[in-house]
């Protein structure tokens, strides 16, 4: 799954780079990244190529959302399901 940012492209790549070493992250949101995904999850995000990601993915409210919008969330949330990822902790980690 690529990132949807530079942001958590770069906190994954933290993560990622400190699960490798085996040593943990000092900081938020990496932290906890690190100990909620695996080492292969976190590569996925990690290698996505920033060159057209937005610096940051702006902030959306569900009233806002076309029915389009959330079928494509509700997709999005049963694969963070599949991969053992409590959503709540990713979006709230992804807000920063």
């Amino acid at each position: 799954m690529p990132a949807k940012s530079k942001a958590q492209q770069q906190a994954m790549a933290i993560a990622y780079a400190s699960k490798k070493s085996g040593k943990t992250p000092t900081r938020e949101p990496s932290k906890s990244i690190a100990k909620s995904m695996s080492k292969s999850q976190l590569k996925d995000f990690a290698k996505t190529d920033t060159k057209s990601l937005p610096d940051k993915v702006a902030d959306y409210k569900l009233e806002d959302m076309s029915d389009l919008d959330l079928s494509y969330l509700e997709g999005v949330i049963s694969k963070f399901a599949e991969y053992g990822i409590d959503p709540e902790l990713f979006l709230k980690h992804n807000q920063a």
